[in-house]
């Protein structure tokens, strides 16, 4: 399967189980969320549980990107079909630094 890999636009590492976002609400503890992309109305659920984003496009400039350092939230951009190649509920880490996911 092999790792994939993005820009990362958030330091840190982030463990946890995939929860694919399809529509904003609350996300439970230890959630890796693993978006198309980080749009405004996600923003009041990225709560202290959780561990890391994933997203399908942005840049370390967007908006999603911002918000995410400025909440201590790892997170990675620009993963090519991160929707479709990642799988709901299985154990993921990413590294917000190096952009690694896997």
């Amino acid at each position: 399967k092999g790792s994939l890999h993005g820009v990362g636009v958030s330091p840190g590492i982030g463990e946890g189980r995939i929860v694919i976002g399809r529509t904003p609400g609350p996300l439970p503890a230890g959630t890796i969320l693993v978006l198309d992309s980080l749009i405004p109305e996600w923003f009041p659920f990225l709560t202290k549980t959780v561990r890391g984003i994933v997203t399908e496009t942005g840049s370390g400039l967007s908006h999603g990107a911002i918000q995410c350092r400025e909440r201590g939230i790892p997170a990675v951009f620009g993963v090519d079909q991160a929707t479709e190649r990642l799988r709901a509920k299985t154990k993921l880490r990413l590294d917000g630094k190096s952009g690694e996911v896997g």
